[in-house]
Protein backbone atom coordinates (compact mmCIF):
# COMPACT_ATOMS: atom_id res chain seq x y z
CA UNK A 1 0.00 0.00 0.00
CA UNK A 2 2.93 2.37 0.49
CA UNK A 3 3.74 2.68 -3.22
CA UNK A 4 2.38 5.62 -5.27
CA UNK A 5 2.47 3.77 -8.59
CA UNK A 6 -0.56 2.04 -10.08
CA UNK A 7 -0.45 -1.68 -9.43
CA UNK A 8 -2.49 -4.35 -11.20
CA UNK A 9 -2.77 -8.02 -10.23
CA UNK A 10 -4.48 -10.57 -12.48
CA UNK A 11 -5.61 -13.71 -10.65
CA UNK A 12 -6.10 -16.56 -13.11
CA UNK A 13 -7.20 -20.16 -12.83
CA UNK A 14 -10.01 -22.54 -13.63
CA UNK A 15 -13.43 -22.34 -12.00
CA UNK A 16 -13.41 -23.25 -8.32
CA UNK A 17 -9.78 -22.46 -7.48
CA UNK A 18 -10.72 -19.61 -5.15
CA UNK A 19 -9.99 -16.60 -7.37
CA UNK A 20 -13.03 -14.61 -6.25
CA UNK A 21 -12.51 -15.56 -2.60
CA UNK A 22 -8.91 -14.32 -2.71
CA UNK A 23 -9.91 -11.13 -4.54
CA UNK A 24 -12.71 -10.45 -2.05
CA UNK A 25 -10.48 -10.99 0.98
CA UNK A 26 -7.85 -8.66 -0.47
CA UNK A 27 -10.49 -6.08 -1.34
CA UNK A 28 -11.89 -6.05 2.20
CA UNK A 29 -8.42 -5.60 3.65
CA UNK A 30 -7.47 -2.73 1.33
CA UNK A 31 -10.85 -0.97 1.15
CA UNK A 32 -10.41 0.38 4.68
CA UNK A 33 -7.68 2.68 3.35
CA UNK A 34 -9.62 3.81 0.26
CA UNK A 35 -13.15 4.45 1.50
CA UNK A 36 -16.49 3.68 -0.15
CA UNK A 37 -16.33 6.39 -2.85
CA UNK A 38 -12.92 5.21 -3.97
CA UNK A 39 -13.39 1.43 -4.00
CA UNK A 40 -15.50 -0.94 -6.06
CA UNK A 41 -15.97 -4.72 -6.31
CA UNK A 42 -17.67 -5.49 -9.62
CA UNK A 43 -18.84 -9.12 -9.76
CA UNK A 44 -19.73 -11.43 -12.66
CA UNK A 45 -18.36 -9.20 -15.39
CA UNK A 46 -18.39 -11.89 -18.08
CA UNK A 47 -21.94 -13.03 -17.29
CA UNK A 48 -23.39 -9.51 -17.30
CA UNK A 49 -21.46 -8.57 -20.46
CA UNK A 50 -23.18 -11.41 -22.32
CA UNK A 51 -26.69 -10.32 -21.35
CA UNK A 52 -28.97 -8.07 -23.37
CA UNK A 53 -27.71 -4.49 -22.90
CA UNK A 54 -24.96 -6.01 -20.78
CA UNK A 55 -22.37 -3.42 -21.72
CA UNK A 56 -24.52 -0.55 -20.50
CA UNK A 57 -25.46 -2.49 -17.38
CA UNK A 58 -21.80 -2.96 -16.47
CA UNK A 59 -21.10 0.72 -17.02
CA UNK A 60 -24.04 1.73 -14.82
CA UNK A 61 -22.95 -0.64 -12.06
CA UNK A 62 -19.44 0.80 -12.00
CA UNK A 63 -20.64 4.40 -12.05
CA UNK A 64 -23.18 3.61 -9.34
CA UNK A 65 -20.65 2.01 -7.01
CA UNK A 66 -18.02 4.72 -7.41
CA UNK A 67 -20.50 7.58 -7.34
CA UNK A 68 -22.56 6.15 -4.47
CA UNK A 69 -25.70 6.67 -6.57
CA UNK A 70 -28.71 4.46 -7.21
CA UNK A 71 -28.04 2.48 -10.40
CA UNK A 72 -31.53 3.17 -11.78
CA UNK A 73 -30.87 6.93 -11.65
CA UNK A 74 -27.82 6.75 -13.88
CA UNK A 75 -28.60 7.51 -17.53
CA UNK A 76 -26.38 6.25 -20.31
CA UNK A 77 -27.63 6.63 -23.87
CA UNK A 78 -24.80 4.84 -25.64
CA UNK A 79 -21.82 2.57 -25.12
CA UNK A 80 -19.34 5.34 -25.94
CA UNK A 81 -21.08 7.83 -23.67
CA UNK A 82 -20.74 5.31 -20.85
CA UNK A 83 -17.02 4.93 -21.43
CA UNK A 84 -16.65 8.72 -21.44
CA UNK A 85 -18.50 9.09 -18.13
CA UNK A 86 -16.40 6.39 -16.50
CA UNK A 87 -13.13 7.88 -17.70
CA UNK A 88 -14.17 11.30 -16.40
CA UNK A 89 -14.87 9.74 -13.03
CA UNK A 90 -11.70 7.64 -12.65
CA UNK A 91 -9.03 9.84 -14.26
CA UNK A 92 -6.39 10.87 -11.74
CA UNK A 93 -8.34 9.30 -8.85
CA UNK A 94 -6.68 6.92 -6.44
CA UNK A 95 -9.00 3.91 -6.65
CA UNK A 96 -9.31 0.31 -5.54
CA UNK A 97 -11.07 -1.72 -8.25
CA UNK A 98 -11.83 -5.42 -8.35
CA UNK A 99 -13.19 -6.73 -11.65
CA UNK A 100 -14.33 -10.30 -11.12
CA UNK A 101 -14.53 -12.93 -13.89
CA UNK A 102 -13.24 -10.92 -16.83
CA UNK A 103 -12.97 -12.89 -20.06
CA UNK A 104 -11.40 -10.50 -22.55
CA UNK A 105 -9.98 -7.05 -23.17
CA UNK A 106 -13.22 -5.79 -24.74
CA UNK A 107 -14.88 -6.08 -21.34
CA UNK A 108 -12.18 -3.88 -19.83
CA UNK A 109 -12.65 -1.33 -22.62
CA UNK A 110 -16.39 -1.30 -21.89
CA UNK A 111 -15.54 -0.34 -18.31
CA UNK A 112 -13.23 2.45 -19.45
CA UNK A 113 -10.25 0.73 -17.90
CA UNK A 114 -6.83 2.14 -18.60
CA UNK A 115 -4.27 1.79 -15.85
CA UNK A 116 -2.36 4.79 -17.21
CA UNK A 117 -5.13 7.29 -16.39
CA UNK A 118 -5.68 6.27 -12.77
CA UNK A 119 -4.26 8.26 -9.89
CA UNK A 120 -1.07 7.24 -8.11
CA UNK A 121 -1.50 4.52 -5.51
CA UNK A 122 -4.45 2.91 -7.32
CA UNK A 123 -4.88 -0.85 -7.12
CA UNK A 124 -6.68 -3.02 -9.68
CA UNK A 125 -7.43 -6.71 -9.18
CA UNK A 126 -8.78 -8.71 -12.11
CA UNK A 127 -9.89 -12.34 -11.94
CA UNK A 128 -10.00 -14.41 -15.11
CA UNK A 129 -10.24 -18.07 -16.00
CA UNK A 130 -7.57 -18.16 -18.67
CA UNK A 131 -3.91 -17.25 -18.32
CA UNK A 132 -3.74 -16.62 -22.07
CA UNK A 133 -6.34 -13.82 -22.01
CA UNK A 134 -4.88 -10.60 -23.40
CA UNK A 135 -5.80 -7.83 -20.96
CA UNK A 136 -3.95 -4.97 -22.62
CA UNK A 137 -6.07 -2.27 -20.98
CA UNK A 138 -4.49 -2.89 -17.58
CA UNK A 139 -0.90 -3.63 -18.57
CA UNK A 140 1.58 -3.96 -17.01
CA UNK A 141 0.28 -6.43 -14.46
CA UNK A 142 1.43 -9.20 -12.18
CA UNK A 143 -0.03 -12.67 -12.68
CA UNK A 144 -1.06 -14.85 -9.75
CA UNK A 145 -2.42 -18.40 -9.89
CA UNK A 146 -3.97 -19.83 -6.70
CA UNK A 147 -2.25 -22.99 -5.48
CA UNK A 148 -4.27 -26.20 -5.70
CA UNK A 149 -4.56 -28.36 -2.59
CA UNK A 150 -2.40 -31.47 -2.30
CA UNK A 151 -3.99 -34.89 -1.69
CA UNK A 152 -3.94 -34.70 2.12
CA UNK A 153 -5.23 -31.12 2.16
CA UNK A 154 -8.02 -32.15 -0.22
CA UNK A 155 -8.97 -35.09 2.01
CA UNK A 156 -9.01 -32.90 5.12
CA UNK A 157 -11.18 -30.26 3.46
CA UNK A 158 -13.58 -32.86 2.07
CA UNK A 159 -13.95 -34.55 5.47
CA UNK A 160 -14.60 -31.21 7.16
CA UNK A 161 -17.29 -30.33 4.64
CA UNK A 162 -18.86 -33.79 4.75
CA UNK A 163 -18.67 -34.78 8.42
CA UNK A 164 -17.28 -31.80 10.32
CA UNK A 165 -14.04 -33.63 11.15
CA UNK A 166 -10.57 -33.37 9.66
CA UNK A 167 -10.12 -37.09 9.00
CA UNK A 168 -12.10 -39.91 7.35
CA UNK A 169 -15.16 -41.29 9.12
CA UNK A 170 -14.78 -44.94 10.08
CA UNK A 171 -15.83 -47.21 7.24
CA UNK A 172 -15.71 -44.39 4.69
CA UNK A 173 -11.91 -44.26 4.24
CA UNK A 174 -11.82 -45.54 0.65
CA UNK A 175 -14.72 -43.52 -0.76
CA UNK A 176 -13.53 -40.35 0.98
CA UNK A 177 -10.04 -40.65 -0.49
CA UNK A 178 -11.46 -41.36 -3.96
CA UNK A 179 -13.80 -38.39 -3.67
CA UNK A 180 -10.94 -36.14 -2.57
CA UNK A 181 -8.90 -37.28 -5.57
CA UNK A 182 -11.80 -36.42 -7.88
CA UNK A 183 -11.71 -32.85 -6.59
CA UNK A 184 -8.16 -32.63 -7.98
CA UNK A 185 -7.10 -30.07 -5.39
CA UNK A 186 -9.76 -27.58 -6.46
CA UNK A 187 -11.59 -26.14 -3.40
CA UNK A 188 -14.73 -25.30 -5.38
CA UNK A 189 -15.06 -28.82 -6.82
CA UNK A 190 -14.44 -30.37 -3.40
CA UNK A 191 -17.20 -28.26 -1.84
CA UNK A 192 -19.68 -29.17 -4.60
CA UNK A 193 -18.83 -32.84 -4.28
CA UNK A 194 -19.19 -32.76 -0.49
CA UNK A 195 -22.64 -31.17 -0.77
CA UNK A 196 -23.71 -33.75 -3.37
CA UNK A 197 -22.38 -36.74 -1.43
CA UNK A 198 -23.94 -35.44 1.77
CA UNK A 199 -27.39 -36.33 0.42
CA UNK A 200 -26.56 -40.05 0.68
CA UNK A 201 -26.98 -41.90 3.96
CA UNK A 202 -24.52 -44.81 3.98
CA UNK A 203 -21.22 -45.88 2.52
CA UNK A 204 -22.83 -48.10 -0.13
CA UNK A 205 -24.85 -45.17 -1.48
CA UNK A 206 -21.70 -43.07 -1.39
CA UNK A 207 -20.04 -45.67 -3.60
CA UNK A 208 -22.83 -45.48 -6.19
CA UNK A 209 -22.77 -41.68 -6.15
CA UNK A 210 -19.00 -41.63 -6.51
CA UNK A 211 -19.18 -44.04 -9.45
CA UNK A 212 -21.53 -41.63 -11.24
CA UNK A 213 -19.14 -38.71 -10.82
CA UNK A 214 -16.17 -40.81 -11.96
CA UNK A 215 -18.05 -41.66 -15.17
CA UNK A 216 -19.26 -38.07 -15.63
CA UNK A 217 -16.46 -35.78 -14.35
CA UNK A 218 -17.78 -32.74 -16.22
CA UNK A 219 -20.84 -32.67 -13.93
CA UNK A 220 -18.72 -30.94 -11.27
CA UNK A 221 -18.44 -27.83 -13.44
CA UNK A 222 -21.53 -27.75 -15.66
CA UNK A 223 -24.07 -27.75 -12.81
CA UNK A 224 -25.71 -31.07 -13.74
CA UNK A 225 -24.50 -32.69 -10.52
CA UNK A 226 -27.32 -30.98 -8.64
CA UNK A 227 -30.22 -31.70 -10.99
CA UNK A 228 -30.01 -35.50 -10.96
Amino acid sequence: MGSDDVRVVVIHGRVGTGKTRIANATYKRLAIDFGARYSCFLSDVNTIFGERNGKLTLQKKLLSKLGQNDECRIRIDSYHQGIGKIKNMITNRKLLLVLDDVDNDEQLKTLGMNAAILGGGSRIIVTTRHESNALDQVKPYTMYEPRLLDEEESLKMFCLKSFGQDGPKEGYEYVLREAARLGAGCPGDLKKLAVYMGDYQDVEQWGYALEYVIKNPSCLRDGSLFIL
